[in-house]
């Protein structure tokens, strides 16, 4: 995708940031910072009923599993790694948010989220944080965009809606 951001075939491209980034005519511009990757089920899981939760034991729960490939399933088996145990393997594959929020509500399972949708579906009364910090942080997610080329005036009105809007909204910094 990075070549069609440097062809102008895309206007712009979103992306947690990669040192693939590095090339001589694009510019980005942070939208959301880097986040915390968060555990969470439904109210009603039994977990909420212990104090701590033990590694092994949140290994061994029904996940959503993310999919392979994904930044989060990246660091979601970093962090089991990190406790020098395997990433957890039961339940289900799911690449779709809207999946992984009807499984959670509709059954004890558990998901790895970044800590932006955690804190949605927690307001939202839809899934709430466990007491249990994996380790490592998703990586800040960048507007991408070639400066070389003049832009579409629809996507310049956009890149600068979403950068006004990341900033009003506390998703970045100034």
């Amino acid at each position: 995708m990075v070549a069609r951001v440097e062809s102008g075939e895309l206007d712009l491209l979103f992306s947690y940031d990669d040192t693939r980034l590095d090339r001589p005519h694009l510019r980005r511009s942070p939208v959301i910072t880097g986040q915390r990757i968060i555990v969470v089920a439904n109210a009603s899981h039994p977990l909420f009923q212990r104090k701590r939760i033990d590694a092994r034991e949140l290994r061994e729960q029904q996940w959503c599993i993310p999919a392979p490939g994904s930044r989060v399933r990246h660091h979601l088996q970093a962090a089991f790694h990190a406790l020098d145990l395997p990433a957890p393997d039961q339940g289900v594959v799911v690449s779709d948010m809207g999946m992984t929020l009807s499984l959670l509500q509709r059954s004890h399972f558990v998901a790895a989220l970044p800590q932006r949708t955690a804190d949605q579906f927690a307001a939202g009364n839809l899934a709430r944080e466990l007491p249990f910090r994996l380790s490592g942080r998703l990586d800040p997610v960048m507007m991408v965009w070639n400066d070389a080329l003049s832009p579409r005036a629809s996507a310049k009105v956009f890149r600068d809606f979403v950068r006004s809007y990341a900033l009003s909204h506390g998703y970045v910094r100034n």
